[in-house]
């Protein structure tokens, strides 16, 4: 799904909508949390059944998170896991989370132990002296929720369930440590850099075909040349083809101002 407009105009930027959502299937809240991108954030909304027939749900509060809140609130959400897990929060009155926004009112989104013992997602909305404008809190699912199987008889099917006891946190985690590491672009731009040469191939066949039928596409600029020159570090015993013309890459970014953000 495109991720963008071509007139750049961010607020017009399309929404992806994650695969992930967590949903209520042990407290007949008829509530979920349903994760989306936008403009280079991570949406994380508590949803409330609209109709309660579980198909249309509408939007409770919600948080923008950008890429280097992501990686905040993973390690949060790490600590809290850990002391989880070691029985050592020992309260509902403790949360581990982060703040976004940049107005007057802010939002909190925090991770904490619910009263029955299980995490729970708390979203809020701040004004400048700390009070709660509106907030909302999701509980996970209970610790039997999700399970795997061990068999101890093939034969026969004989099995035990193996509890997965903190599924939801772990996806949860999992989730902002992706988004905070995937969205520094490396991934994005080596793709992108890999699929050139297979592009190259590519218009190099269909000029080949287009040359033979007669359409003129110029001169073809995708050989290959070896790098030369005289540089300290050069091997001028290796086999060169032709002179060298090369500028090297400080010189073409002070020319052409490759850091800058000008289209």
């Amino acid at each position: 799904m495109s991720l963008g407009d071509a007139n750049n105009n961010k607020f017009k930027d399309k929404t992806y909508f994650s695969r992930l959502n967590f949903r209520d299937y042990s407290h007949d809240s008829r509530k979920r949390i349903n994760i989306s991108f936008w403009s280079g954030m991570l949406k994380i909304s508590i949803e409330k059944d609209k109709n309660n027939n579980g198909f249309e749900y509408e939007e409770v509060i919600s948080s923008y998170i950008p890429q280097s809140k992501a990686k905040v609130f993973y390690n949060e959400l790490k600590v809290f896991y850990d002391l989880l897990k070691a029985g050592k929060i020992k309260d509902s009155n403790t949360g581990w989370g982060i703040h976004t926004g940049m107005g007057d009112n802010q939002k909190v989104t925090c991770i904490y132990k619910s009263e029955e013992g299980l995490p729970a997602l708390f979203i809020a909305k701040v004004d400048p002296q700390g009070n709660y404008l509106e907030n909302d809190t999701y509980v996970f699912n209970s610790n039997n929720y999700m399970f795997g199987l061990r068999i101890t008889d093939m034969s026969n099917l004989k099995f035990s369930n193996e509890n997965y006891e903190y599924f939801e946190l772990e996806q949860l985690m999992d989730l902002m440590k992706n988004f905070a590491t995937h969205m520094d672009g490396v991934i994005a731009y080596s793709t992108v850099d890999l699929n050139r040469y297979e592009w190259n191939r590519m218009t190099t066949k269909i000029n080949a075909i287009g040359e033979k039928n007669g359409l003129d596409f110029g001169e073809n600029r995708s050989g290959y040349q070896r790098a030369t020159g005289n540089g300290i570090f050069s091997n001028n015993s290796r086999a060169q083809q032709g002179s060298s013309n090369h500028t090297d890459i400080d010189a073409i970014s002070e020319k052409y101002s490759l850091d800058d953000d000008e289209e």
